[in-house]
Parts: structure tokens; sequence; C-alpha cells
């Protein structure tokens, strides 16, 4: 994942067509020397691929850092403890989600704090004359 990181800042400085032509380069020679020398796993590889391929979706740079943090934090928990090592590090990502709060409200509102007739477009979108205005927004429309 470092080495990603490294490739990915390359990337993000060079000149849009060398840039991503010396990265896909770099990544495909690196992962296969490190496999080959017997410092990672080839799963690993397709691990850190994966995640770093579906962090690429975000452009708010103050989000990839979070992201960022969470991914090296799971990956090193995983790392440790294994299967249970992911599942206590996801109960502790959803806890500090839920715990996060945006303009007074809980982040996950209303899918955490279980609210009955709040969740119907939650899921499904419904249509634009059914759709009811949340509860936990009816107060003041300032």
């Amino acid at each position: 994942m470092f080495t990603f990181e490294l490739l990915y800042e390359g990337d993000s400085r060079a000149p849009s067509s060398r840039g991503t032509s010396l990265s896909v380069l770099g990544a495909l020679v690196l992962g296969d020397a490190a496999v080959a020398a017997g410092l990672i796993s080839p799963i690993m590889v397709i691990i850190v691929s994966i995640s770093a391929i579906s962090s690429l979706i975000f452009i708010y740079h103050d989000l990839q850092g979070v992201i960022r943090f969470y991914r090296y934090f799971l990956m090193i928990i995983s790392a440790m403890f294994g299967v249970i090592g992911f599942i206590v590090g996801m109960e502790i990502f959803l806890i500090d989600l839920s715990s996060t709060t945006l303009f007074g409200k809980p982040y996950t509102l209303p899918t955490a704090p279980f609210m009955k007739g709040d969740n119907t477009n939650s899921y499904i979108r419904r249509s634009i004359k059914k759709i009811k205005r949340p509860s936990f927004l009816r107060k003041e429309n300032i």
C-alpha cells in the first residue's frame, strides 16, 4: 500500500499521459517483483489493488485522507488478527460513523437510530408525489 501511495502521488504530479503510464508500469513491475521475492502473497496484491482502485472514486482530498486512514487501520488489524480483526475493525468504523454528527443530527440518520416511518425512501426511491418529509426535519423550516 505504501508503494501504491508513492505511485499515486507521482502520478498526480506528472503530466497526464506520461504519469498514468509510469504508474501502471510501476505497479505491475513492483507487484510482480514483490511476489517473486516472497515478500507478499499474490492475494495481498489483489486486495491492495482492489482497495486502491476503489479509493480513486473519491475526488475530495479531505475524504481521501479519512478513507486512507481507515484503509490502513483495517489492513493492519486484519493482518494481525485475521477475520476477527477485520470484524472488530469494521465495528469500530461503524461506531465512529454512527457517533459523527452533521448539523446537529447523527450522520447515519434515519438508519442507525432507526426511525420506522422515515426509512421508506432510504433504500428504494419512491415517486416524488409519495415522498414525505422525514420527522426529524419537520420542526421549523428556517
